[in-house]
C-alpha cells in the first residue's frame, strides 16, 4: 500500500474482475448478487444484440409457466407461430447457446482468479479485510444455470414443434394448390394459419373448432367483439385461401399492395398513386396493404372521412394492381 493506495498484484486482480464484469467489493471477501429470472438476466446479457428477436421465447417462457405444451402454445396463438420458417427459433437458440459459452468461460475465468488471491493472501495484508465479493456476473450465472437450461430445451421444442406443424400445413395447402382442391384445415391447423397471418389470441381463441371448410363457407363471417383489424385480417386470410396463396409471402414479392405490411408503406403507395389518405387514420386503425383490400367503398368513405368518388377511385386502384398477380 502506498499513499492509502492499493498497489502490486491484488489490485491488478480486481481490476481483472471487473474487465470480466465483475462487481468487486474489497469488504467481504466473497461473490454477492440478486438473483434476477432469466428473462431479465438474458435482456441485460443481450442488451446490446439488436439482430435477435427474443420475443418467441418470453412468449413461450410464459406460456410454460402457465402449463401449456408447446402446440397447444402456439395453436392458441399464446406464442407466435411462422409457416414457412422456424419463427426465429433457429437464430433464439444459437443466441442461447453462444451466451452460455461466454458466460461459462467468464465464471470459469472469474474462479480461477479467486483461487489466485487465495494463494496471494499472505501478501494481501490490510487489503485483504477490503475484499468484499468478486463477480457479478458469476454470482448470476450459477444463480441462473438451471432456468437457461430450461429455456434452452424450450427453444429446441419450439423449433423442433413449429417445423413440425409448418411441414404438415404446407404439405396440405401445396397439394391444395396442385390438384386445385379445396384445402381441407383441421380447426387446429386452421388456427395455426390464423397465427401465421397475424390475427390476435383472442381471435383464434374465440374461433377454436372451427374448421377450414366452416371458414370457407361462411359468408358473413362476424362475431360479437371481433376488431376490425382480425376482421379484415380473416377476410384476407379467406381471399387467399381460396386462390391458393397461402402462405402468402411469395404472392407478397409480386403484389405491390400486399407487400405493404405496414400503415407507413402503404401511404407511402398512395401517395405513388396519387391517392393519399391521412397517415394517422391508417395508423390508427392498423390498416396496411391486405386490409385496405378487404374494405369496401362505404367503410373506406366513414374510416378515413374521404369522398365517395375518392374511396370508390382508391378501391378500385389497389383491387386492379392485386388482381393484376392473382392466378387466372
Amino acid at each position: 500500500m502506498k499513499n492509502n493506495q492499493l498497489t502490486g498484484l491484488f489490485p491488478n486482480l480486481v481490476t481483472k474482475l471487473q474487465e470480466l464484469g465483475c462487481k468487486v467489493d474489497v469488504s467481504g471477501n466473497k461473490l454477492v448478487q440478486d438473483l434476477p429470472n432469466v428473462e431479465e438476466w438474458l435482456c441485460n446479457s443481450l442488451k446490446n444484440d439488436v439482430k435477435t428477436d427474443m420475443k418467441p421465447l418470453w412468449k413461450a417462457i410464459e406460456a410454460f409457466k402457465a402449463g401449456k405444451e408447446a402446440q397447444l402454445a402456439l395453436t392458441t396463438g399464446a406464442v407466435p407461430f411462422h409457416l414457412l420458417q422456424p419463427h426465429g427459433w433457429p437464430t433464439i437458440l444459437e443466441t442461447l447457446k453462444t451466451t452460455k459459452v461466454e458466460k461459462d468461460n467468464t465464471a470459469t475465468k472469474a474462479q480461477e482468479l479467486k483461487a489466485r488471491i487465495a494463494e496471494l493472501r499472505a501478501e494481501l495484508g490490510a487489503a485483504e479485510d477490503k475484499l468484499a465479493s468478486i463477480s457479478d456476473t458469476c454470482k448470476s450465472w450459477e444463480a441462473i444455470t438451471k432456468e437457461y437450461d430450461s429455456a434452452l430445451l424450450l427453444t429446441e421444442k419450439y423449433e423442433e414443434k413449429e417445423i413440425q406443424l409448418a411441414a404438415r400445413i404446407n404439405e396440405k395447402l401445396q397439394h391444395s394448390a396442385q390438384e386445385n382442391e379445396e384445402v381441407n384445415l383441421t380447426a387446429d391447423e386452421l388456427s395455426l394459419v390464423f397465427n401465421a397471418i397475424g390475427a390476435s389470441q383472442q381471435f383464434i381463441e374465440n374461433t377454436a373448432g372451427m374448421t377450414g371448410e366452416d371458414f370457407l363457407l361462411d359468408q358473413n363471417f362476424h362475431f360479437p367483439g371481433i376488431s376490425l383489424e382480425d376482421e379484415l385480417n380473416a377476410c384476407y386470410c379467406k381471399h387467399m385461401l381460396k386462390y391458393k396463396l397461402i402462405p402468402c409471402e411469395h404472392h407478397q414479392n409480386d403484389c405491390k399492395v400486399c407487400a405493404c405490411k405496414t400503415s407507413k408503406e402503404l401511404s407511402d403507395l398512395l401517395h405513388r398513386q396519387s391517392l393519399p389518405i391521412d397517415s394517422d387514420l391508417l395508423e390508427k386503425h392498423h390498416i396496411n396493404g391486405p386490409r385496405i383490400l378487404m374494405m369496401g367503398t362505404p367503410s373506406m368513405e366513414r374510416l378515413f372521412s374521404v369522398p365517395r368518388d375518392r374511396a370508390r377511385e382508391i378501391c378500385t386502384t389497389l383491387n386492379r394492381l392485386h388482381k393484376k398477380t392473382l392466378p387466372h
